[in-house]
Parts: C-alpha cells; sequence; structure tokens
C-alpha cells in the first residue's frame, strides 16, 4: 500500500521545487526497488515465504507468482482514487490546485506522515508536508487549512465505520460465533 502511495507521491518531489529534486530521485529509486521485488515471481515467492516464516503463518493457497503486481496494481488504483477524491475535497472549498500535483502532495505527505514512527498516525508532519508540497500550488494560508480539513475528512472517514463495527461487535458479545446459514444472528 505504502509503495502505491508513494508511486503517486513522486510527483510532489519530481515536479516541486529544484531542493525536492535529490528526495525525488531516491525515492524514485526505492519505489523502482519495491515494483522489482514485487514483479519478478522468484524474488516474490523468496520474500513471500520468509515473511510467512518469520510471522508464523500460511500462506493463502491463492498465493500465485502474480500476486504483489496484481495487489499492487489495485493499490495503485485505490490511491488515485484516494488523491482523487482529496483533489474534489479541496475543488469543494473553492482550491483550484491541479490535479496531478493535489494528487501528488497527498500521496507523498501520506507516506512521509507514516514513516515518521514518532508521531501516532503521522499527525502532525502529515500535514506539514502537506502544506510544504502544496504551498507551491495554493499558497500557504490555504494549504495550511486544507491539511487540517484532509486530517479531519480521514480521521472521520476512518472513526465513524470503525466505531460502527466495533459497536456491532461488542453488542453482540465478544465471544459470539459468526451466525452459521440458515441461523439468526
Amino acid at each position: 500500500a505504502l509503495v502505491a502511495a508513494a508511486i503517486w507521491g513522486l510527483g510532489a518531489f519530481l515536479s516541486g521545487p529544484e531542493s525536492y529534486q535529490f528526495w525525488g530521485k531516491t525515492a524514485l529509486v526505492f519505489v523502482s526497488g519495491s515494483i522489482l521485488l514485487i514483479s519478478v515471481p522468484g524474488v516474490f515467492r523468496f520474500l513471500a515465504q520468509h515473511w510467512f516464516r518469520a510471522t508464523g503463518t500460511q500462506p493463502h493457497e491463492s498465493l500465485g507468482t502474480l500476486f504483489g503486481v496484481r495487489w499492487l496494481a489495485l493499490y495503485v488504483l485505490n490511491w488515485g482514487m484516494y488523491g482523487l477524491s482529496f483533489w474534489v475535497l479541496a475543488q469543494g472549498f473553492g482550491l483550484t490546485g491541479g490535479l496531478l500535483p493535489m494528487v501528488s502532495a497527498f500521496g507523498a505527505s501520506y507516506v512521509l506522515g507514516y514513516v515518521m514512527v514518532f508521531a501516532p498516525a503521522g499527525i502532525g508532519p502529515r500535514e506539514a508536508f502537506l502544506v510544504l508540497f502544496l504551498t507551491p500550488h495554493i499558497g500557504a494560508p490555504a494549504s495550511g487549512v486544507l491539511a487540517v480539513v484532509a486530517r479531519l475528512w480521514t480521521t472521520i472517514v476512518e472513526v465513524i465505520p470503525a466505531g460502527v463495527f466495533w459497536f456491532l461487535y461488542v453488542s453482540r458479545g465478544q465471544d459470539s460465533e459468526p451466525a452459521q446459514p440458515g441461523e439468526q444472528p
């Protein structure tokens, strides 16, 4: 998922100011290497076997040679839609930054916030990076407001469904078994 977000986020570095170019090229090497590791069936199989051995789990029987490529493609599509929804959110507030810069800034700031392990959920660094990447396109004040709105938006999108599922789980009781077909819950 992070590699897919980083693919979208590359544009924020590679099309940004000159000072971002080094980091964009570094990220490009990381993303290219990750895609290579996921795409080569023998390498993916080797990495997957070691991952499952380290975690003490068994691979799903559908884990084939193209599994990594398929999931990467789906995650790239997912992050593209996530970035597009961010752009629509910005448009709703009258911020008319270009589609690609907005999607790239969102993906890059998400990944950079995620890797800042000292900040729970990337809170703070994600917004700071979003402001940094959006400022050349929509200005600093608008970028700051949009970063806060985006944090509220993602929190609501994540917390409300989680709260509903938690409530449903707790209301059924933690020891209950899933209902069998034809049986009332």
